[in-house]
């Protein structure tokens, strides 16, 4: 497995908010952000050799550009992410299943294709029209949140324990997170399909939003991200860094938090297999989709984008 379309370009150190801690005095948080900076520039010219990793730095999509960035942890890898863009539309999945990549990848095909069969049918994309590619697509032993924004909506649709964040952009530039997704689990009421520790509804947890200049950008990310960064922290770390490669500089600050965690030096993480009580038990697979959208494209490419494969041609439009 290799890195995808990786380029050689020189950043500015990565502006790190996990350092900015409201209980440390001003000169312990410029000791430690200097400290924290160190680390990730070291670790960002250490990530291009390390199996496991893969990323796509910047593609455009017709609403703006998208970045896409994975880690594997599981042998097989369970996550299967896909972003198809069209010509009025674009469509993110993510989806993380126990059953294996084989599993996860039939049902984000599925899903993709059923949603386009029944929109085009239906005369567009609506609430109904997602719900009803989710009824019929079987989903089992997965969690599965996907993301349609066609004209100027973003429809977000949830199963399980993936999530969506959105960076909207405040006063005085302050960026602020918005979660779109509700997590799913066992306490959850109606009728529940099991996957291991994770339960999930039938029907998935549906979102719409009616996109706004202050909505910046959105994260699409498996649940092997949010166990190490928090909403805040993640939307933070795009707003505050360059476009390209995004999706690998978010990835890159929850390997720099799971080493702490783990007490284990990236060096070391990287040189460990995929699997149970090897790179596992350090952190989980982790995807990641930051999708920006806030500029129009007149001719986007329609292309298929997925982790850990090359970019192929789409069919996808509605």
């Amino acid at each position: 497995m290799r890195n995808h379309n990786s380029r050689m370009h020189k950043q500015r150190p990565l502006e790190c908010p996990i350092c900015l801690n409201s209980m440390r005095t001003p000169a312990e948080k410029e000791d430690h952000v200097l400290q924290h900076q160190q680390t990730v520039n070291v670790h960002e010219l250490e990530m291009d050799d390390d199996p496991l990793i893969w990323s796509s730095d910047l593609s455009q999509h017709f609403n703006g550009e998208f970045s896409v960035a994975v880690a594997q942890a599981n042998e097989p890898l369970y996550d299967y992410s896909q972003v198809d863009t069209g010509r009025h539309c674009t469509f993110v999945g993510i989806d993380d299943s126990h059953g294996g990549p084989c599993t996860s990848k039939y049902i984000s095909n599925k899903l993709c294709q059923h949603l386009q069969e029944i929109a085009i049918k239906k005369g567009g994309i609506s609430e109904d029209v997602i719900r009803n590619a989710f009824s019929s697509t079987e989903i089992i032993g997965s969690s599965c949140l996907i993301g349609v924004i066609c004209d100027d909506t973003l429809y977000v649709a949830n199963l399980g324990d993936s999530r969506a964040v959105m960076g909207c952009l405040q006063k005085s530039d302050k960026i602020v997170a918005v979660q779109l997704t509700r997590e799913q689990n066992a306490k959850e009421q109606g009728q529940l399909k099991k996957k291991q520790s994770v339960c999930v509804s039938a029907q998935p947890e549906l979102t719409r939003r009616n996109l706004r200049p202050k909505m910046k950008f959105s994260i699409f990310a498996s649940d092997g991200l949010w166990e190490l960064l928090s909403n805040q922290e993640a939307v933070e770390i795009v707003h505050k860094n360059p476009r390209l490669g995004i999706a690998k500089q978010l990835l890159m600050m929850a390997m720099i938090k799971a080493s702490e965690k783990g007490k284990t030096p990236y060096n070391d993480i990287k040189q460990l297999p995929a699997g149970e009580g090897q790179r596992r038990k350090v952190h989980d697979d982790i995807t990641i989709v930051v999708i920006y959208h806030d500029a129009e494209v007149p001719t986007p490419p329609q292309v298929s984008v997925r982790g850990f494969s090359d970019t192929v041609p789409s069919d996808f439009d509605i």
